[in-house]
């Protein structure tokens, strides 16, 4: 489950608890919201150790971190998990997602773009073996 949409369905919850007035949900009924809530709740009750690992790295890269900083993080936030297992998560879910900086890359020289002219041939046309 991305960020976004986790936020969007705490926010709805929220909304069903705290606002019980029907106008200010014309389009939502109240009964969507509470089954909304109850399968949010059985998602996150049976949710995986490794996908609230993997979660947690998300909140952390999102944040800025690098991925090496996240998974250091994780090993400290989890004692169960040894930073390379964390760094094995974060290169498995993570791979080629998020770029934090350019450094220690090395840059590449810009191409020159070389052309060679060419020269048009044309035959001649007063000998027949020339045409052919």
């Amino acid at each position: 489950m991305t960020k976004t949409l986790r936020t969007a369905i705490e926010v709805l919850i929220k909304i069903l608890h705290e606002n019980t007035n029907a106008a200010l949900m014309p389009a939502v009924s109240e009964r969507f919201l509470v089954a909304l809530e109850r399968a949010y709740r059985e998602q996150r009750d049976n949710i995986t150790e490794t996908s609230k690992r993997v979660e947690f790295l998300e909140d952390c890269l999102e944040t800025g971190v690098s991925k090496r900083e996240a998974a250091r993080m994780l090993a400290a936030h989890n004692p169960r998990i040894g930073r390379r297992t964390a760094e094995t998560l974060v290169y498995l879910n993570f791979s080629g997602r998020y770029q934090t900086t350019l450094r220690g890359r090395r840059r590449l020289k810009p191409k020159e773009i070389t052309t060679r002219a060419t020269t048009s041939v044309t035959p001649d046309v007063s000998d027949d073996e020339s045409i052919l």
